[in-house]
């Protein structure tokens, strides 16, 4: 049996690539916090992808209520890749966001309000994910997996058009 990797982390053999996806009460790598983990879908004939190469097929979502976490089960594709440097990075495609200082919802086209500008990460009440990535931490820039700009950029229609983000000092 395997142990379970720790959140974005992946654990592989030669058959299958497991992922610890989402976690409640973390923050993902995208800079998101689910909020409701049986809320959030996957396409079916969902695929894992490496700079545009298809590595796993998913297999099984599973929701572990003591853990409140969900793992992914993908069948590895290829299994000459050793998967040690790489995290689980999601393209979300949501409906509602959640700032996480004001409480507010929002949908898309919505004026934001002030506190979301600055905000370190917004709350995901629900979403669908429309496409699974890896990432390697030591060769990839990790700030492209910021997915704020684009979510923010989609739901308020460019009102936020030069908010650049930064990390606190």
């Amino acid at each position: 049996m395997l142990k379970r990797p720790e959140l974005s982390r992946i654990i592989y053999t030669d058959k299958q690539i497991i992922v610890h996806a989402f976690q409640m009460n973390m923050i993902h790598l995208g800079n998101f916090l689910p909020t409701n983990l049986q809320q959030i879908t996957f396409k079916p004939q969902s695929y894992l992808f490496l700079n545009d190469t298809r590595v796993g097929k998913l297999q099984a979502d599973i929701y572990h209520r003591d853990q409140k976490s969900i793992y992914l089960y993908f069948e590895n594709l290829l299994p000459n890749i050793k998967y040690n440097n790489y995290f689980f990075y999601p393209e979300i495609n949501a409906k509602i966001i959640q700032c996480p200082i004001c409480s507010q919802y929002y949908k898309p086209n919505d004026l934001p309000c002030e506190c979301i500008r600055t905000a370190p990460f917004f709350f995901l009440p629900s979403c669908e994910i429309s496409k699974m990535q890896i990432l390697n931490f030591k060769t990839d820039n990790l700030d492209s997996a910021d997915c704020r700009e684009s979510i923010y950029d989609k739901f308020f229609s460019r009102s936020l058009h030069n908010l650049k983000f930064m990390e606190p000092i």
